[in-house]
C-alpha cells in the first residue's frame, strides 16, 4: 500500500479543504479521519495569557479539529459511510493550571464530537473521542530525564506513563468493526488518572 504524506496548516480553511479535496481526487473516498494535531503551545497563568496565545491554541486544537471535521463530513455522507476519531485530553476534563486554553479546547472538542455523533448517525457515519493522559510521545520527552518520567508514571494507578502504541490500539479500535456500533462517545486512555 502506497503512502502519501501532505502539510497543511490546520488554522487555515482553504489549506485543509484543498488538502481533502486533493486526497478524494487521487482516492475517490474517505474511510476514516483522526485528528491528532494539537498541543499545549503556550503555559501560563490565566492573567498573563495573552490573547494571541489563546487563539494559536483554541485554533491548533479546536479549529482545527473543525475544519478537518467539516472537509470530510461531505463524502463520508455521500458514502454512507466514515468514521471520525478526535482527540481531547484528560485535561478537557480536569483542567490545568496554565493550561486554561488547551484544557478549554480540548473540553470543548468532547462535545463537538458528540454533536458531530448525533448529526452524522443517521448516513452512517461515527464519531468518537479518545483522551490520553500522559504519554511517552517524542515532543512530551524532550521536556523529561528518563528518571523525571518514571517518577510522574509512577503516579498514574497503572504505574506508568502510556506508551504511544497504547493510543494506537484505542484508535484502532475506534476505527474497526468492532466498534461498529459505537458513536458519540469518550474513550479514556489514561492508565486510570481520570474517570467518568
Amino acid at each position: 500500500m502506497s503512502q502519501s504524506f501532505y502539510r497543511v496548516d490546520l488554522q487555515y480553511k482553504t489549506e485543509v479543504q484543498d488538502l481533502f479535496q486533493t486526497i478524494y481526487a487521487k482516492t475517490k473516498r474517505i474511510d476514516a479521519l483522526v485528528n491528532l494535531a494539537g498541543g499545549t503551545l503556550h503555559k501560563s497563568s490565566i492573567q498573563d495569557f495573552s490573547l494571541s496565545d489563546w487563539r494559536e491554541v483554541i485554533n491548533v486544537n479546536l479549529k482545527g479539529t473543525f475544519l478537518c471535521c467539516q472537509a470530510v463530513l461531505k463524502p463520508m455522507k455521500t458514502r454512507k459511510e466514515g468514521i471520525i476519531i478526535n482527540t481531547s485530553s484528560n485535561f478537557g476534563i480536569t483542567g490545568s493550571g496554565g493550561r486554561t486554553a488547551y484544557a478549554a479546547a480540548k473540553a470543548a472538542i468532547i462535545a463537538f464530537t458528540k454533536s458531530v455523533a448525533v448529526e452524522a448517525a443517521p448516513f452512517g457515519v461515527r464519531a468518537n473521542v479518545i483522551a490520553p493522559g500522559l504519554t511517552a510521545t517524542a515532543r512530551v520527552m524532550t521536556g523529561h530525564t528518563e528518571t523525571e518520567w518514571r517518577k510522574l508514571g509512577k503516579q498514574i494507578p497503572m504505574g506508568r506513563a502510556a506508551d504511544p502504541k497504547d493510543i494506537a490500539e484505542a484508535v484502532n479500535f475506534l476505527s474497526s468493526d468492532e466498534s461498529a456500533y459505537i458513536t458519540g462517545q469518550l474513550l479514556h486512555v489514561n492508565g486510570g488518572m481520570v474517570f467518568t
